[in-house]
């Protein structure tokens, strides 16, 4: 994108940040690595592995109460970028609104 110049090199993430992301994921979506469900959501959305857990717990906390966000972020793994909610008053952050998810 546009400003992608000013982001530097991208940081990859570490076996262990990895391994910690994807216990996260086990533990908060619908997902299991038996039946190759968490596979999915890593392969539909491999940024998610670059996250942090503070960043997955903020998405969570701002996920609105109408929506199931087990279900929801498994089904469209891009959503665990979404960490802020307007409620329908729009601030300008439409990128990262649960309201606009």
């Amino acid at each position: 994108g546009l400003y992608m110049q000013h982001l530097g090199k991208p940081r990859i993430p570490t076996n262990d940040e990895m391994n910690l992301v994807m216990d996260w994921l086990l533990e908060n979506l619908a997902c299991k690595r038996e039946d190759g469900t968490l596979r999915t959501i890593v392969e539909k959305y491999p940024f998610v592995m670059g996250r942090n857990i503070e960043d997955l717990d903020e998405s969570r906390r701002f996920c609105p109460e109408d929506i199931d966000f087990d279900i929801a972020v498994s089904e469209d793994p891009a959503l665990i970028d979404k960490t802020y909610n307007c409620d329908g008053i729009c601030a300008n952050q439409c990128t990262s609104c649960w309201y606009n998810g």
